[in-house]
């Protein structure tokens, strides 16, 4: 069930039964704030990760820990939590377009929330 929309990230949250949160977002990568075109897409995709996480991180204090850095599939796959919140995110580029998609839940297994984030960027 579709939760709510959040327009400055372009994200938007579904919950399912189990109370597992997923946030899907995209968006042209030209309207990324850290959008360089000299740019390789992964570079941009890394610039745009690391716009994203220094925010949270230096502003609202969250820890940032990286998973999967993936130059050849374009994509960075972390978490980050706070006291308050934990959340696998995957930010990757392609055919133009910034992926911001993540997953919040107590309920799977680390390697059940990196799988479905990967495959879900992949088949998009």
């Amino acid at each position: 069930m579709k939760t709510n929309y959040v327009a400055s990230s372009g994200q938007h949250f579904f919950k399912n039964v189990d109370s597992t949160i997923i946030a899907v977002g995209k968006f042209p990568q030209t309207k990324a704030p850290s959008y360089l075109k000299s740019y390789t897409d992964y570079e941009n995709a890394y610039a745009f990760y690391k716009w994203d996480t220094d925010f949270f991180s230096n502003e609202q204090d969250f820890q940032i820990s990286e998973i999967r850095m993936d130059e050849i599939n374009c994509y960075i796959l972390f978490n980050m939590n706070n006291e308050k919140f934990n959340s696998t995110f995957i930010f990757g580029l392609k055919n133009g377009f910034i992926y911001n998609l993540s997953v919040q839940t107590g309920n799977w297994p680390v390697e059940k929330k990196h799988s479905f984030l990967i495959n879900l960027f992949k088949d998009n």
